[in-house]
């Protein structure tokens, strides 16, 4: 091995053969080898990786020489135990996952039972428990039921918002996924998918509570939390711009809704499909922000479109084939095609009662509108009949202050000046205008709307002061925004949305004010 560098050599001498020569030059006799033949069968041994008798042989020594000597059957071994060391590893590993799942399994077992358990007997009144009940009672007892497990604690807290807020009650909604967010922000990140799809949900509830900015501030925020960890063109990010289109477009921002809107389902149909879910939803928020800007027959086709996707991709009587079916109704009111628009409305109300039952918000909101289209259709006892039954209906599911209860007191005291009963109308007005000042603000067009007519029926009871200062009182009070107004010429005031700007329409208003309402009617 000529090749061989000294340094290596040095370490290759080093060891058996440093024994051996060692042994062989002992100056006492009986120490050395005692003939030739023991000292060439030493390095013999040596070259045949035995433990050689110069050196002391210890179990380490011996072992190493037996490896040497056994490479390849060594190995084979060593592979087989590696692999069975690995085997072991996985089975405890997988066993401490099945483990861990039966718990988990157990508490979600225990945990669902306790939900149906009626402690006291007499607090079960035979079998009228509701799923309502059943819902309560499991959402104070969540902490100590699911406390030692905090991930299943947020899906369950989440699960639960959601059937709150299908059932309309978003109050109890928002807190049980106000909790889901704070556990997965603290357990999995704030980047993490199941954080941002909790809080995603969140905004959405936010929204559907008309505080529109809180909503608008969560989501943008979102979408730059998706934007680093999904991408720009990730489904989840572009679900998020479409939440804010809806959320712009419910708090008047129309143009700038319209714009996100556009740019929004054109990437979607590039990358999902025309077919896809969020595609959908999508293409309806844009038929509204079309309709809140009075571009009635785009929003009317885009409409129908897409209530004929709805019914093949998620059936008839699914909840969001009935929206559609609403918007629809909604956008022929607009172009007054009443006759089209009642049966839709007829139709829509019947099947979400049998769908979502009689008290749920959906429902509400449709019944609202079809009295609405039999006031339009001059069938005024049978639309306020129907008005002053949404009012109650609106005041017991959604609120005194719920923007619904505004415009119910709203369309009562439409009917009631329709009726010419302009005294009888007042009341309800103020108390809308009232509710929309809290909810919405005093720039939103349905607030303006109100003062309008509200004024309007003021000035023809012969409060002609009164009415000139509620407008002034409006534009001192910071409406200065484009309030999507202009008057008709003809019979009175007609708020129309989407036009001219809120200053030049009080001056309008002032003058007509003046002109027509001093004289006597």
């Amino acid at each position: 091995a000529r090749g061989t560098e000294p340094e290596q050599l040095v370490s290759l001498l080093r060891g058996d053969l440093d024994w051996i020569a060692l042994k062989a030059l002992e100056k006492e006799r009986e120490r050395r080898y005692g003939t030739p033949y023991a000292l060439a069968a030493d390095v013999e041994n040596y070259l045949q990786n035995r433990p050689v008798e110069a050196r002391p042989a210890s179990a380490g020594y011996r072992l190493r020489k037996y490896a040497r000597r056994n490479r390849v059957a060594v190995a084979v071994a060593s592979g087989a135990a590696v692999v069975l060391i690995a085997f072991a590893v996985m089975q405890a590993i997988q066993l401490r996952r099945i483990t861990r799942e039966r718990d988990r399994a157990d508490r979600i077992t225990e945990f669902i039972t306790n939900m149906f358990k009626v402690s006291d007997p007499s607090e079960a009144r035979g079998n009228s428990i509701t799923a309502r009940e059943i819902l309560d009672k499991s959402a104070k007892e969540i902490d100590t039921g699911l406390a030692g497990d905090p991930e299943l604690k947020a899906q369950m807290l989440q699960v639960m918002g959601t059937v709150y807020e299908n059932l309309g009650l978003l109050d109890r909604s928002e807190r049980l996924v106000q909790q889901t967010v704070e556990i997965r922000q603290k357990v999995l990140g704030r980047e993490h998918p199941m954080t941002l799809d909790a809080a995603r949900r969140l905004a959405w509830i936010i929204s559907e509570e008309n505080r529109y900015a809180e909503a608008e501030r969560m989501e943008r925020e979102l979408m730059e939390s998706e934007n680093r960890s999904l991408g720009p063109n990730h489904p989840t990010t572009l679900a998020t711009e479409s939440d804010l289109c809806r959320t712009l477009g419910l708090a008047g921002r129309y143009d700038e809704a319209e714009s996100l809107c556009r740019q929004v389902v054109e990437t979607q149909q590039r990358l999902l499909g025309t077919d896809n879910p969020e595609v959908l939803d999508s293409q309806r928020r844009m038929a509204l922000v079309l309709l809140q800007q009075r571009h009635f027959a785009q929003a009317s086709d885009l409409l129908r479109a897409n209530l004929q996707s709805c019914r093949r991709v998620f059936g008839p009587d699914d909840p969001r084939t009935l929206v559609i079916m609403d918007d629809l109704a909604s956008a022929l009111v607009e172009q007054e095609l009443y006759d089209q628009a009642e049966p839709l409305y007829r139709q829509t109300l019947e099947q979400k009662r049998r769908v979502l039952g009689p008290d749920h918000p959906s429902v509400v909101a449709t019944a609202l509108n079809l009295a609405t289209v039999l006031e339009a259709e001059q069938r005024y006892p049978e639309s306020e009949k129907l008005q002053r039954e949404v009012l109650a209906q609106c005041r017991r599911v959604l609120g005194p202050d719920h923007p619904n209860t505004a415009l119910s007191l709203y369309n009562i005291a439409d009917v009631l000046s329709s009726e010419h009963r302009y005294a009888d109308a007042i009341p309800f007005l103020r108390e809308a205008v009232d509710i929309q000042r809290r909810v919405l603000g005093p720039g939103h067009p349905d607030t303006v709307d109100s003062v309008y007519t509200l004024a309007r029926n003021l000035a023809l009871t012969k409060r002609n002061e009164e009415a000139m200062s509620l407008l002034r009182d409006a534009v001192d009070h910071g409406v200065d925004a484009e309030a999507a107004a202009e008057l008709k010429e003809g019979a009175g005031w007609k708020f129309l949305r989407g036009q001219a700007r809120f200053e030049a329409l009080v001056i309008k208003a002032q003058e007509h004010v003046a002109a027509n309402f001093s004289k006597p009617n």
